[in-house]
């Protein structure tokens, strides 16, 4: 494949501050391709990608005239609603329309494909995989979920222009979303975890096995499966499936080897050693040997908002770090937590929170209730609307709901297990959340500013030393 997208197409992407369509707009730029783009904020990555060349307009009325614009190809985020004026006038020009899973689903047809799957992990173990293939001397496309250090972002485009023709390697965060990861034509699909989520498109958990049993039987035949074992609902998938099947996190077959991983890797928490675990077992697939996927991993340094320290602030003269992390699952939120509070035994977290989505909040909620015990301090902010996934019937839930039954659940501490946690109280929005977070701390604290939304905001401007008001937006 000499190139995705051509110097003559004119491409609007709708979305185009998402995390992962964002990455989309970057390889076309990088192509030669012109850039339009439309989003509800102003973001770092828009930022990014206007002083790259893209042409960019920022609110709910943002738009373009298509065909003066020459318009020959719209990308549009899933969140994205039929309606969308610029979906509805591109169909009536005839504009091939294409969601993100879609598009991506094409470039993995011209590729060796390596798609991280699952509800947690994908991130970290992408960026993981993708770091010590360039290490070991591999070329590879990578798109991920997040910002990932050496490459300056969410994509590491190939040295070669034209790309490796010898091994065009592919390396895909595959989101679940909708079933996104439906559209990939994989070589090679890791699986991390699969639990309930996104129970705004799932029905349950039944409905979310049957999605991923489709999602390996689109693996190429002479394909494997990496998958964790620990997990029993991957083990159920797995059973009947013809590819080769390479397990990690296998009880105690992966003990030396994880502990030989442990010894080099600079991330903390027993998640993260997971996520290095499946990719090592990625680089062996490569062909890679042990010496070259220690030194690769050992090059990771993490990524931005997974278990990341933003910066400082001083209390009383003592330095206090603040770590911003995108756990926003229960699951997610219980293991960042352990990481913490293994890698700071003797410092008081002092958490903020911001739930993301109406319904995972509803559908989740006693499991939610349980997950921030190793904690010592929790700011409760009000729940993130997250644009096109919010439906009326979901705005009966508040974080004041969460606050009060964690409050209960204080209240019985004798009663429960290594429980930490002695307060918890809601805030209404995040300049209050940034408030409190002044007003509480001490100086043998850890800041935490957790959640899948706009908090990381708050992890910023405290670093910045802002103390002022924060700006709000939807995540589009």
């Amino acid at each position: 494949m000499e190139h995705f997208f051509s110097k003559s197409e004119r491409i609007l992407f709708i979305g185009i501050g998402g995390i992962g369509i964002s990455a989309i707009a970057k390889l076309a730029l990088s192509q030669g391709a012109t850039v339009f783009g439309v989003d509800l904020a102003s973001s770092s990555i828009t930022r990014d990608l206007e002083t790259s060349g893209a042409i960019i307009k920022i609110g709910r009325q943002a738009t373009f005239d298509l065909k003066k614009q020459g318009i020959s190809l719209i990308v549009q985020t899933t969140a994205a609603p039929a309606t969308h004026p610029l979906i509805k006038n591109g169909k009536k020009l005839n504009i091939p329309i294409l969601t993100y899973p879609q598009i991506l689903g094409e470039i993995s047809k011209k590729f060796i494909t390596i798609a991280v799957s699952g509800m947690h992990g994908k991130s970290t173990t992408t960026a993981m995989i993708g770091i010590l293939s360039v290490e070991a001397g591999l070329d590879p496309l990578v798109i991920v979920g997040t910002k990932v250090r050496e490459w300056g972002g969410n994509i590491r485009l190939p040295l070669n222009s034209r790309f490796n023709k010898n091994q065009p390697l592919f390396i895909v965060e595959a989101d679940e979303y909708k079933s996104a990861m439906l559209n990939l034509s994989s070589t090679v699909i890791v699986l991390t975890r699969i639990e309930e989520d996104h129970l705004d498109y799932y029905r349950d958990l039944q409905h979310i096995k049957q999605e991923f049993k489709k999602y390996l039987k689109n693996l190429a035949p002479c394909g494997a499966l990496i998958a964790n074992w620990q997990d029993k609902n991957i083990r159920t998938l797995a059973k009947n499936i013809p590819n080769k099947i390479i397990k990690y996190n296998n009880n105690n077959d992966d003990d030396a080897l994880a502990a030989k991983i442990k010894s080099i890797l600079k991330v903390p928490g027993r998640h993260n050693l997971e996520n290095a675990l499946a990719a090592y077992k990625v680089g062996e697939y490569l062909g890679l040997s042990e010496k070259q996927i220690l030194s690769g991993l050992a090059k990771f340094n993490g990524t931005w908002r997974r278990l990341e320290l933003a910066g400082k602030i001083k209390k009383n003269n003592a330095e206090i770090n603040i770590i911003s992390d995108y756990a926003h699952h229960p699951s997610e939120i219980k293991a960042s937590l352990q990481a913490i509070r293994e890698q700071y035994p003797d410092k008081r977290i002092l958490l903020a929170y911001q739930p993301h989505q109406h319904n995972r909040t509803k559908k989740l909620f006693k499991d939610f209730v349980t997950v921030f015990d190793q904690a010592d301090v929790v700011i409760m902010n009000e729940i993130f609307d997250v644009a096109g996934r919010e439906e009326n019937p979901d705005q009966n839930i508040s974080s004041r709901d969460l606050v009060r039954a964690i409050q209960k659940r204080i209240k019985k501490r004798l009663e429960i297990k290594n429980l930490k946690l002695r307060s918890c109280c809601y805030a209404k929005n995040l300049s209050t959340t940034k408030l409190k977070i002044l007003k509480s701390t001490k100086p043998n604290d850890i800041i935490v500013i957790m959640g899948a939304g706009d908090i990381d905001t708050v992890a910023r401007q405290l670093v910045a030393k802002k103390y002022g008001k924060v700006k709000y937006h939807q995540q589009s």
